[in-house]
Formats: structure tokens, sequence, C-alpha cells
């Protein structure tokens, strides 16, 4: 979690400039992340089909968007439990920081002591977002997808 940055502030450059890129860079982390549009292609980072033309790519760009839709919800879910979140958090970005860490921390205690979640309203998530200029595709990260794409 990375909360020092501006709101404006494009996903993809604080990935670019975030520790946990050169972790993925170096081969220290393992996994892989998903990213939309916005990010560019990686060996450890999957994003959808530009203009898919294939069954299995719209499949691959299907199950892609679920996952992301999922992940969005529990972002939302922590918006919900925690009201400050769902704003902008007017300090300065390094006690925005803590505050976010905090609430995510409150948050896996309320899971672990199984309390309700708050409740869920139906959200709109944005699939695509548009391509940061500076991302470019790395052809390990193509390779891996169309690796992906032909067991769908």
């Amino acid at each position: 979690m990375v909360a020092r940055w501006p709101g404006s502030t494009h996903d993809a450059r604080i990935l670019r400039e975030s520790k946990l890129q050169r972790e993925f860079e170096e081969g220290r982390c393992g996994g892989i992340l998903l990213g939309d549009s916005g990010y560019p292609l990686k060996r450890w980072i999957m994003t959808p089909v530009l203009s898919p033309k294939t069954d299995q790519q719209r499949k691959y760009n299907n199950a892609h968007a679920e996952a992301r839709c999922l992940i969005e919800r529990c972002i939302g879910v922590l918006k919900r439990r925690f009201h400050c979140l769902h704003g902008e958090i007017r300090m300065k970005p390094e006690r925005a920081c803590t505050i976010i860490a905090a609430t995510v921390v409150l948050h896996n205690i309320c899971v672990e002591k199984r309390l309700p979640d708050p409740m869920i309203e139906p959200e709109h998530v944005r699939v695509e977002n548009q391509r940061e200029p500076a991302a470019q595709e790395d052809i390990g990260g193509r390779l891996i997808r169309n690796q992906i794409i032909l067991q769908m």
C-alpha cells in the first residue's frame, strides 16, 4: 500500500516509482498482478488485450475484468466501513498513509472477528483506463499472457 501520492497521480506512475516494482523486476517477488490498460504489460503484471479478436481473448478479458471488479468491491467495503477513505484526506501524505494503514488493519480485525460488512451497494467499476503515454509492453509479458489465453 502506497498512500503518499496525490490522488490525481496515475496508478501506473505510483507503481513505476515503487519498491514493489523494483522487487518484481529483480525477481525478488513472486506472483502476478492485474492491471488495467493504463499499466504496461510485463511478465509480472497482466493487462487486458486491447481490441480482442478471438473468443479466447474475450474470455481472458472477461475473467480479468471480473477479478478486478472483485478487488474494487473489496476496496468499496473498506471505504464504506471507514468513511474517511471515501473522499479526499486533507492531510500531509505521510499522515494520510498512516490513517489508511490503520483502517486496513482495523478492517482485517473486523474480518477476523467475523463482523458484518457494511451495506454493499453495487458500484460501477471502470474496466478500462486510458493508457499512460509511457506504458510499454515487454515481450515476456506478452508471452505469458498468450499462454494464459491459450488455456481459456
